[in-house]
């Protein structure tokens, strides 16, 4: 791009950011402007460790849009918090399938090699205990 003239260069950048916002949402299924609003709420209730509150919250998020990746990806902390595991990594895989291309679905997946890990290491313990 260094080639073209810098009035080129700048229109081509508008151009590109406004792609970028068309389809940050693309996945959106529904009133997504009142699911950020409703996830906005509920992470600062999770950040004050007001958990029902918050998930409460991330409930309507999803109501409100279910293709919502921060969404999914928030009720899994809630579901990890109540220590409903299985749960949990059910909402990181819908936020990871949503949109697999996004820091929240790279998070999500290290919440699930977390939980994986945890699992195992869980199951070996045992494993040791019928041992002796």
């Amino acid at each position: 791009m260094a080639d073209l003239p810098q009035q080129k260069q700048s229109k081509i950048r508008g151009l590109i950011s406004g792609l970028k916002k068309k389809t940050k949402h693309r996945f959106s299924s529904g009133d997504h402007k009142k699911a950020s609003k409703y996830l906005e709420h509920g992470r600062k209730y999770y950040n004050q460790k007001k958990y029902p509150q918050a998930e409460r919250l991330f409930a309507r998020a999803l109501e409100a849009d279910a293709l919502y990746p921060l969404a999914h990806y928030m009720m899994g902390m809630i579901l990890l918090q109540r220590d409903d595991t299985q749960a949990a990594k059910r909402s990181f895989q819908q936020a990871i399938k949503i949109d697999p291309k996004t820091d929240v679905a790279r998070k999500a997946d290290k919440k699930i090699a977390s939980i994986e890990a945890r699992v195992q290491k869980v199951i070996q313990t045992l494993q040791d205990r019928q041992k002796y």
